[in-house]
């Protein structure tokens, strides 16, 4: 936050008595001023400003109310970004998520064609398969049909149902951060592990997302980043993060 301006109040405004709140969410000040119009418009605070005195607050909103009489009253309200106050909104610990989101894979890719407990296929298997799927006819389909191993048989009366597909579900490790200053977004597509705890093991992971977005002209920045999660990753395509 040394980047931060640095705002010192009012000195030609009359100075209320500041309330502190302290909640389970977050630490915050409230101080306000009441004094002339244009004095208070012009003093008034950009947000995302430290307080002189007390530079762990940060200066999150501003009201002002006009008077009859040009006169006005502003209200600073400020959160604190000390790590006493980490509970703030603003710089606070990461926010991790895990989500697992659905992802289809070709019917013959499934592990039961591999397996010796399921119904292994060998290349004759694969290559008669082939044959059948390549038939346009119903006549020489019946006939290639009949020409299948028992393995292969079962991969075809699963095709002829319909099911071409299978459903397995990849981690989807997720990344939120605050921050007033914006922050670098990185490269994606690029087998990373997430430096963060409580992520799914086993998995080889690969930079999916990372995109900062702000609140307002000077509001706060938000930072998510993404991993995708999957058992294995073809390193030539994907390669790991230099």
């Amino acid at each position: 936050m040394s980047s931060a301006p640095l705002w010192v109040g009012i000195s030609s405004a009359r100075e209320q008595p500041r309330r502190y709140n302290y909640t389970s969410a977050r630490n915050e000040l409230s101080q306000s001023y009441d004094g002339g119009s244009g004095n208070i418009h012009a003093a008034r605070p950009q947000i995302g400003s430290t307080i002189a005195g007390i530079t762990s607050y940060v200066v999150e909103r501003v009201e002002i109310i006009e008077d009859f009489g040009g006169q006005a009253k502003m209200t600073v309200v400020a959160v604190d970004e000390s790590p006493s106050g980490s509970v703030s909104i603003v710089n606070q610990q990461p926010t991790y998520e895990i989500e697992w989101v659905a992802v289809d894979k070709k019917l013959l890719h499934h592990p039961m064609w591999q397996s010796e407990t399921g119904y292994p296929l060998t290349e004759a298997d694969r290559d008669a398969i082939a044959e059948w799927e390549s038939q346009t006819s119903a006549t020489k389909r019946a006939e290639a049909y009949a020409k299948l191993g028992e393995n292969a048989k079962v991969y075809a009366d699963k095709i002829d149902l319909g099911i071409e597909s299978y459903t397995v579900y990849s981690p989807v490790a997720r990344k939120t951060s605050c921050s007033w200053e914006a922050p670098t977004t990185g490269y994606c597509g690029k087998m990373q592990t997430p430096q963060a705890p409580s992520f799914p093991t086993g998995y080889v992971w690969v930079k999916t997302a990372d995109r900062s977005t702000r609140t307002g002209r000077n509001g706060k920045w938000e930072r998510v980043e993404e991993w995708t999660g999957a058992e294995w990753v073809d390193s030539d395509l994907y390669p790991d993060w230099a």
